[in-house]
């Protein structure tokens, strides 16, 4: 995601081409509203076709992450935990798996 941003922001236009057919997010240790508006979205659903997200509650690891993320005084679910917080916030081309 952040390579995708920065690419974006050393671009003149301040956009990304669409590069990829598919992007997967695979247990993804990110915030679950990352994919929203006003997010990061642009980078990752404006550069691919389709973005599938790859989510599991019983994904421990997450948990583990949600755990670690406290020192920083951050507390938030997961994606690969929980798949995107709101479908209906996120683009079209943005799909959830659950793999539970």
């Amino acid at each position: 995601m952040n390579a995708l941003k920065k690419w974006a922001d050393d671009s003149n236009s301040g956009n990304m081409p669409l590069i990829f057919r598919n992007i997967f997010m695979i247990a993804a240790d990110v915030k679950n509203d990352v994919l929203e508006d006003g997010k990061l979205v642009r980078f990752i659903a404006n550069s691919a076709r389709n973005v599938v997200v790859y989510y599991a509650k019983d994904d421990f690891a997450m948990t583990a992450s949600k755990i670690a993320n406290i020192k920083n005084k951050t507390v938030s679910r997961r994606m690969g935990m929980t798949g995107p917080r709101k479908m209906h916030k996120v683009p079209g081309n943005v799909y959830k798996v659950d793999c539970d």
